[in-house]
């Protein structure tokens, strides 16, 4: 008899294996020999499928890489499908010197993890096998690192410190490397190099690397592994200064270069019409002792108004910092006719409307505003025209209480000024000087035109000696006077021409003015500490190194596009930038010609020296850093600067 089932196409099951025992409710899947009480169940064991593992993130040797997929036997598998659907996947991995070591591993759908406890790396392991170590000369300071080293079986492994072909060594003589003999797995070691030295890390090349690597001998699983130190200095150049730096822009376009080791980032701040910056990223991080240079573009309005600014900060792409913010102001030095109005230098250093109506031309000299944050003060001459006034160090130092105050623009009066009239009773007339001829006490406009002056107030007028000085010349205006530097370092003051409670300087006190330049020139011009030489009693040639070009106006002469070469400060109302001389290039004017307007300037001082037809003045060029003492004929006509009694 044969007895026949159908069977249906699909069954649903519980299964045993080993045995024809019942499996357990709960399992699909019951691996048994037999029936135990103790739970016991079989004396044998299942044999996972043995692989060797090749990559904790990836389904690998059960699938090929595909770019970032997977394939198999030619057909292409999506990477994140399968990563899901085999989570669970248990297989035991055969290799005890790679991942975790040899034993069971799970997927559990992002990567494969072993089944131990406190599993480790096998083999020798760093938490990082490659570090950018300080130099001690860059913005980073100087800090330690960490190097984590790991093993699994002892002994541990040995290291020696070796050099990198091609760079000097890195030298670790204040912190040794410890410890010499790694005993107990992990081990730390502190890794801080000795600081770069000066000579190394130079103003013309701070860009120093230095390398060497750490080499490990492990004899468990016979590998040999390196760990790289290097140490580099990171420096960043921008437009040919390494700090802080100041372009004047005659025209709409320019370019400043770019050099250095590191990655870096700018970002744009106009109160002009700059429009763009490119590139507004770039460099490369070197560490082999080169750089990478770039010339970056700025493009401005023609809308734009004279003396406005635009900031330009580099910075670093990275953090910590490699260096220091670097910032490039841009000045808006168009060359049209048009200086800003004295009003509008008032509201520009902080002044308000209300500041401006109240300050008065008065007998007494003392209507005045400010002090603001930086030192500006604003007053009036008495002839009524605005002036802006800064402080230059102290008369009393190192007590600081009676401070050296310097107008910022030139002076401009038409008349003396209320109870001080020229010493011999001339009146103060518009014309020309005469030469050989010094009882004139006649003023000038620049370029011999009054539209020159009336666009640009700042520039001022240009007196003789004789006007300048209120007639200290004498009846005849060439009485020998001897009151220089090198003779009177304290002569009488002269007031001449300035407002009340002012006064012409003297020689000596231009000589103070210098010194505070030559010393502190940074503190109010874009240029480092001059530091030159000043020789008291000479003249005639430069004196200083580039203190003359801190004292100047950065812009052109209006109408001019000759660059005057000055980084003096600008006016502002920033509180942390001490205001400059600003001194403007307005050119003279010598027996009825006007010469060397937005060239020179020659500025009077009260004193005279050996010759009775000449006295001394201060003369700034467009092309010397330094200044000019020199000793012009009382009869031409040039610039006036007063300073606060």
């Amino acid at each position: 008899m044969c007895f026949c089932f159908a069977a249906p196409a699909s069954m649903t099951a519980q299964v045993t294996i080993g045995s024809s025992e019942t499996p357990n409710p709960g399992a699909l899947l019951d691996l048994r020999e037999d029936i135990s009480s103790n739970t016991v169940t079989a004396k044998k064991g299942l044999a996972l499928p043995r692989v060797m593992l090749t990559d904790l993130k990836n389904l690998y040797p059960m699938f090929e890489a595909d770019g970032s997929e997977y394939k198999l036997k030619g057909q292409q598998y999506s990477k994140a499908d399968q990563d899901a659907i085999h989570t669970g996947l248990v297989v035991y991995h055969i290799d005890n010197c790679s991942l975790y070591g040899n034993g069971a591993y799970v997927w559990d759908g992002e990567q494969w993890r072993p089944l131990k406890a406190n599993a480790t790396l096998a083999g020798l392991n760093f938490n990082q096998d490659y570090f950018d170590l300080p130099s001690g000369k860059d913005a980073r300071g100087m800090t330690s690192q960490d190097l984590e080293i790991a093993w699994q079986k002892d002994p541990g492994p040995s290291w020696t410190l070796e050099t990198v072909s091609g760079l000097d060594a890195i030298p670790f003589t204040g912190n040794p490397l410890s410890p010499s003999t790694l005993v107990s797995s992990p081990a730390t070691m502190e890794l801080l190099p000795d600081a770069m030295t000066d000579t190394e890390v130079t103003a013309t090349n701070p860009w120093k690397s230095k390398e060497s690597r750490l080499a490990f001998t492990y004899a468990e699983c016979g590998n040999d592994r390196y760990v790289t130190l290097n140490q580099t200095n990171y420096a960043l150049k921008v437009n040919d200064s390494f700090d802080n730096s100041f372009l004047y822009n005659p025209g709409y376009t320019g370019t400043f270069p770019v050099q250095g080791n590191a990655t870096w980032k700018n970002t744009l701040f106009s109160t002009s019409s700059m429009s763009s910056v490119s590139p507004s990223t770039g460099g490369e991080t070197l560490k082999d002792g080169t750089t990478a240079s770039i010339d970056v573009a700025y493009v401005v309005g023609n809308s734009g108004i004279r003396y406005d600014t635009s900031d330009i900060t580099f910075s670093d792409t990275q953090a910590p910092k490699r260096f220091d913010d670097i910032l490039v102001r841009i000045m808006n030095c168009n060359t049209n006719m048009y200086d800003p109005p004295m009003e509008d230098w008032a509201r520009v250093a902080g002044f308000s409307e209300a500041d401006i109506a109240e300050v008065k031309a008065d007998a007494t000299g003392n209507t005045s505003k400010g002090p603001t944050a930086n030192g500006t003060m604003l007053h009036r001459d008495q002839s009524g025209n605005l002036f802006l006034s800064g402080r230059f160090g102290y008369e009393d130092a190192p007590l600081n209480t009676v401070e050296r105050r310097w107008m910022l623009n030139n002076l401009a009066a038409t008349d003396y000024a209320v109870g001080n009239p020229h010493l011999h009773g001339r009146q103060l007339m518009q014309g020309d000087g005469v030469n050989s001829v010094y009882n004139t006490a006649y003023y000038h406009y620049p370029e011999r035109k009054l539209s020159t002056y009336t666009n640009n107030p700042r520039l001022g007028l240009l007196y003789t000696w004789d006007a300048a000085t209120g007639g200290k010349g004498g009846k005849n205006g060439n009485t020998l006077i001897k009151d220089a530097e090198d003779v009177n370092q304290n002569p009488d003051r002269v007031q001449g021409i300035c407002p009340n409670g002012w006064h012409l300087p003297s020689d000596w006190e231009w000589t103070e003015l210098e010194i505070e330049y030559n010393v502190n020139t940074s503190k109010y011009s874009s240029l480092p500490d001059a530091n030159g030489t000043i020789t008291i009693g000479v003249g005639g040639h430069e004196r200083g190194t580039t203190h003359g070009w801190a004292m100047i106006d950065p812009c052109p002469s209006p109408g001019q596009t000759l660059p005057p070469n000055g980084q003096s400060n600008i006016i502002s109302n920033d509180p942390s930038i001490a205001p400059g001389m600003n001194i403007l290039l307005a050119g003279m004017v010598y027996n009825s010609a006007s010469n060397f307007y937005g060239e020179n300037v020659y500025i009077w001082t009260a004193s005279a020296t050996n010759n009775s037809s000449s006295a001394v003045s201060r003369g700034f060029y467009y092309y010397m850093g330094g200044t000019d003492r020199r000793y012009p004929a009382r009869s031409g006509q040039y610039s006036v600067r007063c300073k606060k009694d």
